[in-house]
């Protein structure tokens, strides 16, 4: 059980070491003409955005079978909050700790919709494998 958790705690800390080196790293630097700016008419740091935070309840989900009495609506709506605080920060770092990013209510809509999805997405595993706790 041990091992258990160390690996899931780790994958979580990973994934948060991930988001923040994201967000806080100046790509400005880079060579990066190659790389469309838009898809679909969606800009490309939304889309960014959105991958990011959309794998926030898939991770969270490692840790749905140690609480398996909480239903799947608290747990959902526990994810929706610590995704939407999560994002909240991670703007604010951006704010506070760099001169070469921003503050944006839009990166913040667009981190929300994808825990949004990933919390749909995850149900929609659970229901089609006859697992009730998410």
């Amino acid at each position: 059980m041990k091992n258990k958790n160390f690996l899931t705690s780790s994958v979580l800390w990973g994934y948060i070491g991930v988001v923040l080196f994201l967000i806080l790293y100046d790509f400005s630097d880079h060579s990066m003409t190659k790389v469309p700016t838009t898809i679909l008419g969606i800009p490309l740091d939304k889309i960014v955005h959105f991958m990011m935070f959309f794998s926030f309840p898939v991770i969270i989900d490692i840790y749905r079978k140690s609480h398996p009495k909480i239903k799947w609506l608290q747990r959902s709506i526990v994810i929706l909050i610590l995704g939407t605080a999560f994002a909240i920060t991670t703007e604010l770092l951006q704010l506070l700790l760099t001169s070469y990013r921003s503050f944006d209510i839009s990166d913040i809509i667009a981190d929300i919709c994808g825990v949004i999805i990933g919390i749909v997405v995850i149900k929609i595993k659970l229901r089609y494998t006859r697992d009730t706790a998410l």
